[in-house]
């Protein structure tokens, strides 16, 4: 019993671990040596140390753990665990540290992992057993776009600076402004966090309205108002529209913003309105061009083999989880670098770089938009994939159909065996899907570049 509440207390979500316990032999070891005697008969001690008989890459333990934990006394309680509890957190991150350590999932691993995530975790199936899709991509949207940029166009970004306290710095507010000074306009960079009242005169105003004064609706209030008597267009800055809260937060300022710019198309209304408020679903701009130039594909390139994935792995996009598990799995994979928001000591342009160095270190990135609620979105990778012109291989999502079309400007996916295929296809490095590569890019570069971005803005005017 005193081992039991050691791992876990009642009532808490917390599993009570460093992932070491997980990720390594000292670890593992120290584990055994703690809680050995409630393993096979306590779920969460039984799965933590299926996990780390997975990551040792021992199929006997790993096996029976797995197996004990599908037993009709514990299937209930480890499906509980992953939702209710932080069984699937801890799951997670210890990913994200094995490989912030330097590991690498070989496929027996990968396998092992895999099969532990089909059996314990509930929503596995998403992944696992995902029938193919059949509902259509969504009719292409087209977007209005200026002759060219009024001259003096100002625009003020209002926006957080990090990710969370002491990540590294945010980057989205570096690429807005990047990209707008590169078109010609005037970019206003304003911290809300650090300066409420430092608020500029400027024809377009941007706000991070999720983060603004995000537990303080009055002074949020006060601040927009500020902001609106100087600015002759308002603009709600929705970077996770699939997010609770989104409704509410349109309600209660509605009539002070002019439009919402928000990359998810299937929240516009047949009137272009999200929630009642002006819509666009233009994207976001890449930014930074002096960045994504230096690491850009060649237009001959001659490694057409490679295929990967770099990103993040969190609870909000846990499916990821399970497509990079179940996908290292496989005979043919991808390369796989998880990464995260922590501090990394480097000023917002520089660690851009390291990002986008990584990313585009192979010929195709593989790319995953579906959100914890089952939601899918655009997400920025979509676009710095296309920027860095590499090939996008993406999560079949209907959502992306209004931008791009698939087997033309990117190939898509909608089961691990369909994945598969596509990285047996580029392993044979014959440039079969160069066409499309080239195609995406230039589409991506006509419609959606930062200069076609901006002279859409320019429309709001």
């Amino acid at each position: 019993m005193f081992e039991k509440y050691a791992l876990r207390r009642p009532f808490s979500r917390k599993v009570r671990l460093s992932t070491d316990a997980v990720t390594t032999p000292a670890g593992r070891d120290g584990f055994q040596a703690k809680y050995g005697r409630i393993v096979g008969r306590d779920p969460l001690a039984t799965a933590i140390a299926a996990l780390g008989a997975a990551y040792a890459g021992d199929a006997g333990p790993a096996t029976a753990w797995r197996e004990r934990l599908a037993g009709p006394g514990m299937a209930a309680e480890t499906a509980r665990l992953f939702r209710d509890a932080d069984l699937r957190k801890f799951t997670l991150a210890a990913l994200r540290d094995f490989h912030a350590a330097g590991g690498v999932l070989d496929t027996r691993t990968a396998a092992l992992l895999s099969q532990l995530a089909e059996t314990a975790d509930p929503d596995s199936g998403a992944v696992f057993a995902r029938p193919p899709e059949t509902d259509p991509p969504a009719a292409r949207l087209e977007f209005d776009y200026a002759r060219q940029v009024p001259a003096n166009l100002r625009i003020a970004i209002y926006f957080r600076g990090e990710f969370f306290p002491n990540s590294r710095p945010h980057d989205l507010a570096f690429r807005f402004a990047t990209a707008f000074e590169a078109g010609g306009a005037q970019a206003l960079l304003k911290s809300p966090d650090r300066d409420p009242t430092d608020i500029a005169d400027c024809d377009i105003a941007l706000v991070d309205d999720p983060h603004v004064f995000r537990k303080a609706p009055d002074d949020k209030r006060t601040f927009l108002e500020r902001v609106r008597a100087r600015s002759a267009r308002l603009v709600m800055l929705e970077m996770d529209p699939w997010a609770r809260g989104r409704a509410e937060r349109i309600a209660a300022n509605q009539d002070i913003y002019d439009l919402v710019w928000a990359m998810m198309p299937s929240l516009v209304d047949a009137e272009g309105r999200i929630d009642g408020l002006k819509a666009s679903a233009m994207l976001f701009p890449v930014g930074a061009p002096a960045v994504f130039r230096r690491h850009e594909i060649p237009d001959a390139p001659a490694d057409r083999s490679s295929i990967g994935f770099c990103g993040g792995i969190e609870e909000f996009n846990f499916h990821r989880y399970f497509w990079v598990v179940g996908a290292r799995a496989r005979d043919a994979h991808p390369d796989v670098e998880v990464t995260n928001h922590h501090a990394d000591g480097a000023e917002v342009e520089a660690s851009l770089d390291r990002y986008v160095r990584r990313l585009g270190r192979t010929y195709a990135c593989l790319n995953f938009v579906r959100r914890a609620n089952g939601r899918t979105s655009m997400v920025g990778r979509t676009s710095d994939a296309l920027r860095l012109r590499q090939l996008l291989v993406q999560e079949r999502a209907a959502e992306t159909g209004a931008y791009l079309t698939p087997g033309e400007h990117y190939l898509d996916f909608f089961d691990l065996g369909y994945l598969e295929r596509i990285c047996a296809a580029l392993e044979a490095n014959d440039g079969r899907f160069e066409e499309v590569r080239r195609a995406g890019a230039d589409f991506f570069d006509a419609r959606y570049s930062d200069a076609a971005v901006l002279r859409h803005m320019a429309t709001w005017l």
